[in-house]
């Protein structure tokens, strides 16, 4: 899409950063609070699954030096801090590409999104052992850990069996570094 790519070309450029500012909002606003930026020269799928040692390495996006990254970051994360908009870096590998997330910060209750799941499955399937790992945050031991310490509607086959028959509910909550 040419409105990242755009953007992205901003970042490395040397100068004012107002056009780079007034498209990241524009971004922004289309995409939810919500932009994902690659810089960097990124590996294509075919050198990453299917290395080629005949072959010279392709990539996708524009060479830089670790420098030049750290500069294009540092420019971004002035124009976030402007935007009060927080920069969370992703991944970053070799020290020449990686990906960032830009995230408008709600300014309030009323710009959470609420995303309501059911989870069916099979008794023992790990139905609550997965809910208990998104909403604690924590891995489980292999054994149910997670899903023991979870608070349940139980009917009184369950309580007997130890088994839970519902979850009443759990939530998921991200700050603005999505943790």
């Amino acid at each position: 899409m040419r409105g990242i790519a755009d953007c992205q070309d901003m970042i490395y450029a040397e100068g004012d950063t107002d056009e780079l500012r007034s498209r990241l909002a524009t971004l922004l606003l289309k995409r939810h609070g919500e932009v994902m930026l690659s810089l960097g020269a990124h590996p294509t799928a075919a050198t990453l699954f299917n290395p080629d040692p005949d072959k010279a390495a392709q990539h996708i996006g524009n060479v830089l030096t670790a420098a030049e990254l750290d500069k294009a970051v540092q420019r971004l994360q002035g124009v976030c801090d402007e935007l009060k908009a927080e920069l969370n870096e992703l991944y970053r590998a070799e020290g020449v590409y990686g990906c960032w997330l830009v995230r408008l910060t709600p300014r309030g209750v009323e710009e959470i999104m609420e995303v309501r799941v059911a989870v069916v499955g099979n008794v023992d399937a790990g139905k609550s052992t997965t809910l208990g790992v998104l909403t604690r945050g924590g891995l489980d031991d292999g054994r149910g850990k997670v899903s023991r310490t979870q608070k349940y509607a139980l009917c009184s086959a369950d309580i007997r069996l130890g088994l839970p028959f519902s979850v009443t509910r759990m939530r998921l909550r991200l700050d603005g570094r999505a943790q």
